[in-house]
């Protein structure tokens, strides 16, 4: 197809076909050409919503330099001040292992946890708990994977161990006692040696520092389980006569599993005070600088009352805290509980 040249009126004359962009390829009248400026420069002075536009404002010297001055200033404060919050937002990651309610795993993270979660944070720092097997805790620790635990003492007491960690100052005592059905003791159980229960069979949490405690008596008949709810339900249901455990772990345990009965449950004088304490990394914390900055947050609660609200918390009243579960230098003027079954 053929198509026709282009006849352009301005000009007079045929032209080729116009360009893509529909520019002519001749030159405009100049009469067109004024009369469409025009127009161009109405419309650029007025805004789309039909207000006339506002003219430029020449820049301020003045205001320009005060407002660089200010935001330097501000990027100076932030770069001074950042050493302090750094400071305040220190952590560390402490392992230990599920023993509840003393260390657990949930938004209450049991009564030693609390303890050193508040001492850590009165010298301004941050505590992650990482729950993982006692055994692996001990490991982590003594080879510097992470700097401390929490634990007692007495699970890291292995050859080999021992001289690679470093105890703090106690945190508290956990009541290791043996708990029993009042209905099968009515005139309660007293004892004034371990061996005087050989022929009881004794329940006991496989691999604890109890068990690791009770071994040492060659006499006892010891059944490990391998949670505590199983050893709860072994003395419900007679399978064993006594459960050695933590005051506050049997009670708990008994009220959860079977709330109308846990009144018949009892617990004999203790036969052990296990302590808690924060087990340093001799690899992860040569000089000792995480175990001073715990131990002396620790003093501080002891000394601004948190340490006593905490335990009373746990034991549902200050009146119900044995004070045997206190370290020895919060022990004076607190009375005696009697029972620890009467824990609330």
């Amino acid at each position: 197809m053929v198509r026709r040249p282009w006849f352009s009126r301005t000009s007079g004359r045929y032209l080729s076909q116009p360009s893509v962009q529909g520019v002519h390829h001749d030159q405009e009248h100049p009469a067109r050409r004024r009369r469409t400026e025009g127009r161009a420069m109405r419309i650029s002075a007025v805004h789309q919503d039909g207000l006339p536009a506002k003219p430029a404002r020449s820049a301020n010297p003045a205001r320009t330099a005060t407002l660089a001055t200010l935001a330097t200033l501000a990027l100076l404060a932030l770069f001074l001040s950042a050493p302090a919050a750094y400071a305040q937002s220190e952590s560390i990651v402490l392992e230990t292992f599920e023993y509840p309610p003393i260390y657990q795993n949930s938004t209450k993270p049991g009564l030693a946890c609390e303890l050193v979660i508040a001492a850590f944070q009165a010298s301004e720092t941050a505590v992650q708990l990482s729950f993982v097997p006692v055994k692996r805790m001990i490991s982590d620790v003594a080879s510097g994977t992470v700097i401390a635990g929490i634990g007692g003492q007495i699970l890291f007491e292995e050859p080999g161990i021992q001289n690679r960690v470093r105890y703090s100052a106690e945190v508290m005592y956990v009541v290791q006692t043996f708990m029993y059905d009042s209905r099968h003791f009515p005139g309660g159980l007293a004892y004034r040696s371990l061996e005087e229960l050989a022929q009881y069979r004794i329940g006991v949490l496989n691999g604890s520092g109890i068990m690791r405690f009770l071994e040492n008596s060659d006499r006892i008949s010891l059944i490990p389980n391998s949670i505590h709810e199983g050893s709860a339900k072994q003395l419900y249901h007679d399978r064993i006569d006594l459960w050695a455990i933590v005051d506050l772990t049997g009670a708990m345990y008994m009220k959860q599993l079977y709330p109308l009965e846990h009144r018949f449950y009892r617990f004999t004088k203790p036969y052990n005070l296990g302590d808690v304490s924060v087990v340093f990394s001799a690899a992860a914390d040569p000089e000792g600088l995480w175990q001073r900055r715990f131990e002396e947050g620790l003093a501080h609660i002891k000394q601004n009352g948190t340490y006593l609200h905490i335990m009373a918390d746990y034991y549902g009243g200050m009146e119900h805290v044995p004070p045997e579960a206190l370290v020895n230098d919060m022990r004076v003027g607190q009375n005696q509980s009697g029972n620890a079954a009467d824990i609330h």
